[in-house]
């Protein structure tokens, strides 16, 4: 059995991760190929569209941690901050109360 440090929770390797956002990646820069050419939109444009698009989870990602540990009372400095984004809290403190 591999160690938790070298799989994901999932029990993916990081080889078999990186493989498949490299193989994602490609599919994603031929279809931005394909709409640069057939809608005429210049390559710069295109870019930049899919860096925003490509960065909306780790966004939304930043400001569910960042929400949870502020409802927690952990955010005192900049330095808390840092400290909640490499040590989330438990995905319970998340993600939003049901029932």
């Amino acid at each position: 059995m591999r160690s938790t440090s070298q799989t994901t929770q999932r029990g993916f390797s990081l080889i078999e991760v990186l493989i498949a956002i490299a193989i994602a990646g490609m599919f994603l820069g031929d279809a931005t190929a394909d709409v640069v050419e057939q809608l005429g939109v210049h390559p710069a444009i295109a870019g930049w569209i899919l860096g925003v698009v490509t960065s909306i989870p780790e966004m939304v990602s930043f400001f569910a941690v960042y929400g949870a540990a502020n409802r927690e009372g952990k955010l005192r400095d900049l330095n808390d901050t840092q400290e909640a984004l490499d040590n989330p809290p438990p995905i319970e403190s998340i993600s939003p109360a049901t029932g």
